[in-house]
């Protein structure tokens, strides 16, 4: 049997633990005294992106709780024109989100 998805923290946490681990890592290493500063602003970089990824999947669950891409892709198999369409619309508003949030951090906006 499948188990339901919750709402809580363990499980919020467990669907971004790989943007959370990089972004640990990459701070890790950019706290050593690196010689080289590309590597360092590099470094930097990748921890804004994970931070950017864990604050945006965060604010689309608050901001559309209802939107459920697994749930469209199974009703995606029963009317396959009007399911297509809506489950294209939510990809696409969820790239655009996550768009925004990541060059808006990155950019220091």
């Amino acid at each position: 049997m499948r188990k339901e998805k919750g709402s809580g923290l363990i499980n919020i946490l467990n669907r971004v633990k790989w943007p959370i681990s990089i972004g640990v890592v990459a701070f890790i290493i950019n706290l050593l005294n690196l010689p080289n500063n590309t590597l360092k602003l590099l470094l930097y970089k990748i921890n804004l992106i994970c931070v950017a990824v864990v604050f945006a999947h965060f604010l689309r669950k608050e901001l559309y709780p209802y939107l459920d891409i697994e749930k469209l892709l199974v009703q995606n198999k029963r009317n396959e024109l009007p399911d297509a369409i809506k489950f294209l619309g939510a990809s696409i508003l969820i790239a655009g989100l996550m768009f925004a949030v990541i060059w808006g951090i990155t950019s220091g906006l």
